[in-house]
């Protein structure tokens, strides 16, 4: 399983979200503190590391025609790219996201499996498994249009691509403009297709479902598990809003760094989130806290999902079995 973030505010560097806070998603990439999975073998099994590939996804605004999103992917370890730290230093962007990848067993390790994958207007990625994927995977692949059946083959046909598969499939026009309830409804319909394929195929394991998807404006992320035996826990999933996310004047000393045991490709720093005004203008959502300030950090219930409007405000719901239910059976897997 692997650590995710995605940032939806005023228009900042991809380096004070993904590379200098001390707790930021590339420290995660080796250093994660709440990841299930271990080392690809029992669900729940913890593990710090997340080696196995990374992404950035980002947002300009340098055209109104283009409303495609930008995506920089490579297989390895994050934590010692140099091409991740440069453009993190000079991108800056409205809306980002950013990903480290643990590959779950029999998948794939390659640049078409990192995330976030991009498709039209939209971005997606995954925290988490689907149990039982093989049993599934030719069943729900078969129901794809062929768009969706030639994305979900060009990008390794992993849990992660074939679930934005589906959602590519709910949206219908990938560019044109949807609403953030559309949005929201269609990510539940993924997971709705996907609980109603386990069941009919009757598997008895545990599915995470941590997806988070834009559109460019708004942003959608659930933290979802589905076991039919146990009430078992999800994967780990927090949300900040405030006025900014900004460093403190603390520089953190990282431990391997002492000594002039080397030079850090970024120096780090303590972040911390402002409330300087009653609306919110910035949002973070991500598997694990980018601060050690507790109170700046709201864990997302079990089975809950945040949608982040393009006025940042934060909207937190459940999503109920009977909500899938109805879901799957209304839409099937169509648009």
């Amino acid at each position: 399983m692997c650590r995710l973030t995605a940032y939806l505010g005023h228009a900042t560097n991809l380096a004070d979200l993904v590379t200098r806070p001390s707790r930021s998603v590339i420290r995660q990439s080796f250093d994660a503190r709440e990841r299930l999975g271990g080392s690809g073998g029992e669900v729940y099994d913890c593990g710090n590391l997340n080696a196995d590939g990374f992404g950035l996804g980002w947002y300009t605004k340098e055209t109104e025609d283009d409303v495609t999103p930008c995506v920089f992917t490579d297989v390895g370890p994050a934590w010692n790219n140099k091409n991740l730290h440069r453009l993190a230093r000079k991108i800056r962007s409205p809306l980002i996201f950013a990903h480290v990848r643990a590959a779950g067993p029999s998948m794939g390790i390659c640049q078409c499996a990192c995330h976030p994958f991009e498709y039209g207007r939209f971005l997606f990625m995954h925290n988490g498994q689907v149990s039982g994927f093989k049993k599934i995977r030719r069943s729900l692949m078969a129901k794809l249009s062929q768009a969706a059946f030639d994305y979900a083959l060009a990008n390794s046909a992993s849990d992660s691509a074939l679930a934005f598969a589906i959602f590519i499939d709910q949206v219908g026009d990938p560019v044109a403009a949807i609403s953030p309830a559309r949005l929201r409804q269609c990510l539940v319909n993924v997971i709705s297709i996907i609980a109603s394929a386990l069941t009919e195929f009757e598997v008895r394991g545990t599915t995470l479902l941590n997806f988070v998807v834009s559109d460019g404006s708004a942003l959608v992320a659930t933290r979802y598990v589905i076991n039919p035996d146990d009430d078992v826990p999800a994967a780990s999933l927090y949300f900040s809003s405030g006025t900014s996310f900004e460093p403190s004047a603390q520089v953190v000393v990282d431990p391997e760094e002492e000594g002039g045991k080397g030079t850090p490709m970024e120096v780090l720093k303590e972040y911390k989130m402002t409330h300087g005004d009653r609306r919110d203008k910035v949002v973070i959502v991500t598997s694990e806290p980018l601060t050690n300030v507790v109170a700046d950090w709201v864990a997302v219930p079990k089975n809950f999902l945040v949608l982040v409007t393009p006025l940042k405000q934060v909207l937190l719901s459940p999503v109920f079995a009977s909500e899938l239910a109805d879901r799957a059976g209304a839409k099937g897997t169509g648009a």
